[in-house]
């Protein structure tokens, strides 16, 4: 699981163009500038989800897979560039969260169930 607060104080197209493979940085550019930085942070919570269910963490590298970008859509792995055959094990999917924040799961080899309920 990922979890991150949207913030408008950092520069998201640099750290897009750093950490995002090109087709990911590609498909930020294609987006409206009013849902780039929504998309900047679905893609983000995305990518940190799988990294953290792989195992690797962030040693991975970023660029060893493409997630879907739209923060509108249900969210996808498109490629990876280790173990394809193994790709279709994995799901990816948005975790409702507070306004103001993007979450994500994944999980290789299972589905994924979540419960929501009303805390006291």
């Amino acid at each position: 699981i990922d979890v991150e607060k949207v913030r408008t104080d950092i520069d998201y197209q640099t750290l897009a163009r750093r950490f995002f493979s090109t087709a990911e940085y590609e498909a930020l550019q294609d987006c409206s500038e009013q849902s780039q930085l929504q998309a900047f942070f679905a893609t983000w919570t995305r990518k940190e989800a799988i990294v953290k269910a792989h195992g690797k963490g962030i040693a991975l590298g970023l660029k060893q897979f493409d997630v879907s970008v739209d923060p509108y859509q249900p969210p996808r792995l498109l490629v990876t560039r280790w173990e394809d055959e193994r790709m279709a094990d994995w799901t990816l999917m948005n975790i409702d969260s507070a306004p103001g924040y993007f979450a994500s799961m994944a999980t290789s080899g299972g589905e994924i169930s979540l419960r929501y309920r009303d805390l006291p």
